[in-house]
């Protein structure tokens, strides 16, 4: 019966605004599709169970790409229902997997779920029926709009956000929408929160922003990742830095990024939006901890995670405009894109100004703008300075680095001198002693960096300047703890090379 009120959403053609209450719409229509396509280079499924049989179906990793975009639509076109997009949610795992039981399923989780606290008596086939039934914005596969409009990327359930995401796409954005998947079938829209499952969240948005960013109406170079689960996106940055902003909407910053391949904070360094429910999370140091970033704080007196649900609004459409909270979310995150993948100086000055002049009654919240400081690399950044040989340049981003107090190595010993012995060998040592003065510089009490900087200055055949760094790698080696049995071999060659240097 369920499946069959989702069907009538399917069927129903009359028209009608969309259901977005006091929620403005832009100078575009909204046009919707769906990329239904697989990313196999990854696998989702087991292709081989633990039975010993193989798997018979698809078992690459399935990516369903929910697609927003301005289009240009005649004024009878029809505006596709919300029960669509709930059929489309069962759909999520690939059509070769999808039974009338999943579509099914999709529609009670609804009525179950986040939809079941606006209606004291439960959902009933009727209130059901007319929620599926709801207008939206969109227009399915309609007309794109002329332009190439910056690209957001949603992380997180599609049916939770539909109005919000049909807004940006109306105010001149593509906004393309995958759901949880997690690293494996039974992660699916669970809360999995390990570094493997953020690092396949990471290789989703790099998959979505490819795919996406070919259609000729979606601009990759001005990307953003916007939702809850932002996670996955912050990681994509920090290994790739391809993102221009993040919009985190209640969203979080695990301990457990801290595990995941490429974590360094240091690589945020593009404008960032946050806005949490009140009094969640009130230590966010990882927030904190991204300096580099400019990073825009919004903060409510008394918001609840729900409140950044839509569900309230489509419950009961005709209240929407009671729902202030949701309209101000809406409202700042677009002033936040608008300001930094636009441009736009009226965003600019929203953000900026009394949040009355976002109709925000008084009191109602905070906005506070956290300047970034200036930008020292990440690892790779700085071992690439030194291999191509800006050792001034190297020298001045650790000093500044330094200064700062950071606790954190700005890069470790090894892959250091590691890329100061290749810069040795291609270049020669006369053009290699600067560097290695720098790894001494990072690492005075290391024994091991000053013998390097001995061996290269000796190469040079400059006399003595090695002998003097082969007395402090000496001195040193001699004052580090280790067993006598694994310090004299190091202590011997030391003494051997000094007094082949007469010294």
């Amino acid at each position: 019966m369920l499946f069959a009120l989702a069907a009538f959403a399917r069927e129903t053609t009359g028209q009608g605004p969309p259901q977005w209450g006091d929620m403005q719409g832009g100078a575009h229509a909204v046009g919707f599709r769906v990329i239904r396509t697989h990313d196999h280079t990854r696998s989702y499924w087991p292709p081989v169970t633990y039975r010993g049989h193989r798997e018979s179906l698809e078992t690459a990793r399935p990516m369903q790409i929910s697609i927003w975009y301005p289009a240009t639509a005649s004024a009878n076109a029809r505006r596709m229902e919300f029960g669509e997009y709930v059929v489309l949610e069962g759909e999520a795992l690939g059509l070769e997997r999808t039974t009338p039981e999943r579509r099914t399923e999709a529609v009670e989780s609804l009525r179950r779920g986040p939809l079941n606290p606006y209606f004291p008596n439960g959902v009933s086939d009727e209130e059901l029926r007319r929620v599926l039934a709801t207008r939206t914005a969109s227009i399915w596969e309609a007309e794109p709009a002329r332009g190439a409009f910056p690209l957001l990327i949603h992380l997180g359930s599609t049916v939770g956000q539909t109005v919000l995401l049909e807004y940006l796409a109306s105010h001149g954005y593509v906004v393309a929408s995958i759901p949880v998947l997690g690293t494996a079938p039974a992660w699916y829209q669970r809360g999995e929160g390990t570094p493997e499952a953020h690092q396949a969240s990471a290789a989703d948005v790099g998959f979505v922003l490819a795919t996406v960013a070919a259609l000729p109406y979606a601009d990759g170079s001005r990307a953003a990742v916007i939702g809850m689960l932002t996670a996955g996106g912050l990681l994509f940055q920090m290994q790739h830095q391809q993102l221009r902003a993040m919009a985190v909407l209640d969203g979080s910053y695990p301990e457990s990024l801290h595990s995941a391949p490429g974590f360094d904070l240091r690589a945020i360094r593009i404008p960032l939006l946050d806005i949490p429910r009140s009094g969640a999370r009130p230590d966010r140091v990882m927030l904190d901890s991204m300096r580099y970033a400019d990073r825009y704080l919004v903060r409510f007196d008394s918001v609840t995670h729900g409140d950044f649900y839509q569900f309230r609004r489509i419950a009961h459409p005709r209240q929407a405009s009671e729902h202030v909270s949701y309209r101000l979310v809406a409202r700042y995150t677009r002033a936040f894109l608008d300001h930094v993948l636009k441009n736009d100086a009226a965003a600019s000055q929203l953000l900026s100004g009394d949040p009355r002049l976002a109709g925000a009654p008084p009191g109602f919240l905070t906005v506070e703008h956290r300047a970034a400081a200036p930008v020292v690399p990440t690892a790779v950044e700085f071992l690439l300075l030194v291999r191509e040989g800006a050792i001034a340049e190297a020298r001045r981003a650790w000093r500044a680095y330094h200064a700062s107090g950071s606790h954190r190595p700005l890069v470790g010993e090894a892959p250091l001198t590691t890329t100061l012995l290749f810069r040795r060998r291609d270049h020669g040592p006369a053009q290699a002693t600067d560097a290695f003065q720098l790894l001494v510089e990072m690492f005075p009490e290391s024994w091991r960096a000053w013998e390097h900087l001995a061996t290269t200055h000796q190469q040079a055949n400059d006399v003595g300047s090695a002998r003097a760094a082969y007395r402090e790698a000496l001195r040193l080696l001699r004052a580090t703890p280790m067993p006598a049995g694994e310090r004299e071999p190091h202590e011997r060659r030391l003494l051997e090379r000094l007094a082949g240097l007469g010294g």
